[in-house]
């Protein structure tokens, strides 16, 4: 047994296993399946193993019924005996089936597990800010959940100010310890009131910061919602896309923003007003577009995340057909030419065909490979592989279509019969660029006449054992790195029969992310002080080593400010420092600093009170804790 996080490697015993030499064919039996207990979040392994001579095809279905093929949420490997599902969420638990040669079947169990989960926030660390009143007494309700099918989280305790609240006639709690009572009839019920509450699987923790005064009323609302940075969707497509945005802070008025113009609703895409949700259907060309949720009350408004609403497409291959000579037990690569447009980039896969129509398709074995280009690879070409139609074709696993392109007619020239074998030959290495707390794909290909054994090296030279962040597939030829880190950057060695190797490279990198919480989403409530002047800052960082990103806009309560000419609103530092002047009285509102880098936006709210009695805020009593 290995252990990553120790790097110490154990063996228990030793086996002596004899083999008795037979060459019949034995019928496949199911002898072994795997169930799984996985984090939402997290990646999840599900294992099916079948003996039989020769080896049966494995297939894998989904707890729908629909056959699984390998794109962004599925990774099948190891020869189909295992199904890697990524990124589990609650709606992935459920019984999977592997099927043997299409009639042989087990079926492994995913159960999807997760700490205590506040609703109002999704996630186990809330924060509020509660205005409270001496004439009347408040109610804090400490409701996190577990996922449906688990027992309820239960409230281990509550703290004021960090330390143990004690029960007293001002404060009460209910029987399940969920809801506090406080009694406010003197100035010290003010102050940060913690609950921390706990499932099976971790505990969560909620700050209530409870003040007496008029701030929070008085400020633009704050945005709690959070968007991908892309939403594919096909033409004319029936099934809706539903965005909500949600905010808080007095009444609130939802508008979205198309291209950085009010939208209105028609026939395809429709938005309410009164919660935010904007649904997408049946959408045309001129539908797609970058949308932004616009939160507004009588103080401002506020902007969401931007979400870039693009077309699911495959384009078609152009036409063409042309013969391509090898020599046999050589290398023979076919290149997949003139590929066409094919969107979303990470469901779509290169599958090689042989002869006439799509149903006869190459599989990659010990002689086979697909490159990362898409090229087919024959490691040791033989005659059988001649006199053949090859065409490479392209899955789109969104919009489930299928192009295949052109003819490649391989014709097989005879090798001189005193060359019995060709040594092991460095053919191809990649290059792949992972997003942060994505996966990464590594490949090598070596020919020759016989298989080599590959090992892979990380970037710090240690050799790498199948484990929950790393699997090894394909013959060896495929690393792939799980939840990549930017630590995981660095060049790799893959090495064949000890001897010849090769260099790929995992490029890691993010889009923008600000320095304050570390995400591409901040809003931030700026406290008022007897200054004449306000200082809004907008720190975004890109990944280590690349350029910072770029402040592409500023606005104001949703619209873009176009002159920075009078005193009242000037920018500094690469437009990175925004200054606002209090002499004017509408100083106030909620202003937008839009970031960009290569890999995609982050937007900042900066929320300003015209008050000048500002908020004191007690400090957070703890941060958010570890999962397990």
């Amino acid at each position: 047994m290995w252990n990553e996080k120790i790097n110490v490697f154990k063996v228990s015993s030793i086996t002596n296993l004899q083999i008795n030499d037979s060459t019949e064919n034995v019928s496949p039996e199911a002898v072994y399946q795997s169930g799984y207990k996985v984090f939402i979040g997290e990646n999840a392994t599900l294992l099916c193993i079948f003996s039989g001579n020769p080896v049966p095809k494995v297939q894998w279905q989904n707890k729908n019924g629909t056959y699984i093929t390998t794109n962004h949420k599925y990774i099948v490997g190891q020869y189909g005996r295992q199904l890697q599902i990524m990124n589990v969420t609650f709606d992935d638990e459920g019984v999977y089936k592997c099927i043997a040669n299409g009639s042989l079947i087990q079926n492994p169990f995913l159960n999807v597990i997760s700490p205590p989960i506040f609703p109002d926030a999704g996630r186990r660390f809330m924060t509020k800010i509660v205005q409270i009143s001496t004439k009347e007494s408040t109610v804090l309700l400490c409701n996190a959940m577990s996922l449906s099918a688990e027992i309820e989280p239960i409230v281990i305790k509550w703290m004021k100010n960090g330390k143990i609240l004690d029960q007293d006639v001002r404060y009460q709690l209910s029987k399940d310890k969920k809801t506090l009572h406080i009694y406010n009839e003197s100035s010290d019920a003010a102050g940060c009131y913690t609950c921390v509450i706990e499932n099976s699987e971790g505990i969560a923790v909620s700050n209530f910061l409870l003040h007496f005064g008029i701030y929070p009323s008085k400020l633009p609302p704050e945005i709690t919602s959070e968007f991908k940075q892309e939403y594919f969707l096909p033409r004319f497509h029936s099934s809706p896309l539903t965005l909500l945005c949600s905010a808080h802070n007095g009444e609130i008025t939802y508008y979205w923003s198309k291209n950085d113009m009010k939208f209105n609703s028609n026939g395809r895409i429709a938005v309410n007003k009164k919660n935010g949700e904007i649904v997408f259907q049946n959408l045309t060309e001129g539908d797609f577009g970058i949308f932004y949720c616009l939160a507004e009350n009588e103080y401002g408004t506020s902007v969401s995340l931007f979400v870039k609403i693009s077309e699911a497409v495959l384009n078609k291959f152009p036409t063409m057909t042309f013969t391509q000579t090898c020599e046999e037990k050589q290398h023979c690569q076919l290149n997949c030419q003139d590929k066409p447009r094919c969107e979303p980039r990470n469901e779509c896969h290169i599958e090689w065909k042989y002869g006439i129509g799509t149903s006869n398709t190459v599989y990659m074995k010990d002689k086979t490979a697909v490159d990362g280009s898409g090229n087919l690879h024959f490691l040791s070409v033989s005659k059988s592989d001649g006199n053949r139609t090859y065409g490479c074709g392209i899955w789109n696993e969104r919009t489930k279509t299928f192009v295949k392109g052109g003819s490649i007619k391989l014709q097989i020239h005879e090798s001189d019969a005193r060359i019995e074998t060709v040594p092991i030959r460095a053919v191809y290495k990649s290059r792949y660029k992972a997003v942060a707390g994505q996966y990464g794909i590594l490949r090598c290909i070596f020919s020759g006449s016989s298989v080599p054994v590959i090992k892979w090296k990380n970037k710090n030279g240690s050799y790498i054992e199948i484990n929950h962040r790393y699997n090894i597939t394909e013959n060896g030829r495929q690393l792939q790195i799980m939840n990549v880190t930017f630590d995981d950057e660095g060049e790799y060695q893959c090495i064949a029969d000890g001897n010849i190797s090769q260099n790929p490279f995992l490029n890691v990198t993010s889009p923008p992310k600000f320095v304050e919480n570390n995400r591409r989403f901040l809003t931030k409530i700026v406290e008022n002080s007897s200054s004449e002047v306000i200082i809004l800052t907008c720190n975004a960082v890109s990944a280590p080593g690349e350029a910072n990103p770029g402040v592409t806009k500023w606005m104001k309560n949703g619209k873009v400010i176009n002159s920075y000419q009078d005193f009242v609103i000037q920018l500094f530092g690469n437009n990175r420092i925004l200054q606002l002047h209090k002499e004017e009285p509408g100083y106030g509102g909620s202003y937008q600093c839009v970031v960009e880098n290569s890999e995609g936006v982050a937007v900042a709210n900066f929320l300003v009170h015209n008050n000048l009695v500002p908020l004191t805020t007690p400090r957070l009593a703890g941060k958010s804790p570890a999962w397990r």
